[in-house]
């Protein structure tokens, strides 16, 4: 139950210093026990993702629960303890934080292989970035009070590093980067 391909990211569990999570290029996301004098065994293995997984997260409230992101556009959400598939999806989903409720939600316009981000601009507007099947990159524009459909979709180029956004909510600027690029 080793690693087989290269270690995209790593989280410690909040609410268990033992436990450790690892997403890599084989497509698996891996939970390992760390013993106190640092040595380590893989306890869990999970795969659904069908390529690289990029991004992992413990949830901040509540043990043994994963969210895992890739570049496949799927986003899964996973109970550790039994090692099985809570959620899964393609698409975006605004929740209700009180009650759970899903609110709304869309498909993704973005269908290429690098993994979208998602940006709320203010209550009422969202933006998300991904790249299209042709991989050129992406920003659609969604006004949430008709989030079932996208506003408009700009193609931003064909580069192939995955664009970091960052919203500045006092200036009311997106700035949009990529990997060892300028930015514009």
């Amino acid at each position: 139950m080793d690693k087989l391909g290269p270690v995209i990211d790593l989280k410690w569990n909040l609410f268990n210093d033992n436990v450790l999570a690892s997403a890599s290029v084989d497509c698996t996301i891996k939970i390992w026990h760390v013993n106190d004098d640092t040595k380590s065994s893989c306890v869990r293995s999970l795969n659904r993702h069908y390529r690289r997984v990029d991004q992992i997260e413990w949830h901040t409230t509540v043990d043994n629960v994963l969210l895992s992101s890739g570049s496949d556009s799927r986003i899964c959400l996973w109970d550790i303890e039994a090692g099985s598939l809570i959620f899964e999806s393609q698409k975006v989903y605004i929740f209700d934080s009180r009650t759970g409720d899903v609110k709304k939600s869309s498909d993704l316009p973005h269908n290429g292989g690098m993994p979208p981000k998602v940006i709320f601009i203010n209550n009422q507007r969202l933006i998300t970035f991904g790249s299209s099947k042709i991989n050129r990159r992406q920003m659609a524009y969604y006004n949430l009070s008709s989030f079932g459909s996208v506003v408009t979709t700009v193609d931003i180029d064909g580069a192939s590093g995955q664009l970091l956004p960052i919203f500045d909510p006092d200036l009311r600027i997106i700035y949009v980067t990529g990997k060892v690029e300028d930015i514009f």
